[in-house]
């Protein structure tokens, strides 16, 4: 995981923006979760903002979040002490065209996960 918080925080410091491929189920809720967890050891940078630009992928993490015992113990007692382990605090959720169209406006300093 470190060298993907170094991927990130070189790819900011030269100016641009990550762009990660993802799919819908299980590659965005990881991602979410190692995202997260960047955050709160202050291995990204806490303001980053986070876009999921997948529809499904959205709609898979709610359902996730549903189903918290469905989980490894130590991500369910995560649930439990009310810190969802897919919520980061700038994450923006991506449902429309036009949104993701937008996303092509930002110039710097986003973690961009997006499916095809």
């Amino acid at each position: 995981m470190q060298e993907l918080y170094q991927a990130i925080n070189a790819t900011f410091l030269s100016g641009g923006n990550v762009i990660i491929p993802t799919f819908s189920l299980e590659r965005a809720q990881d991602l979410l979760f190692y995202l997260r967890q960047g955050v709160a050891d202050n291995s990204i940078v806490r303001s980053t903002q986070i876009y999921l630009d997948s529809p499904m992928a959205i709609s898979a993490t709610e359902i996730f979040q549903r189903y918290p015992d469905m989980f490894a113990p130590d991500v369910t007692a995560m649930f439990h002490d009310n810190q969802d382990p897919f919520h980061l605090k700038n994450l923006h959720f991506v449902r429309d065209t036009a949104e993701s169209m937008a996303l092509n406006r930002i110039t710097e300093g986003a973690i961009i996960m997006a499916g095809s």
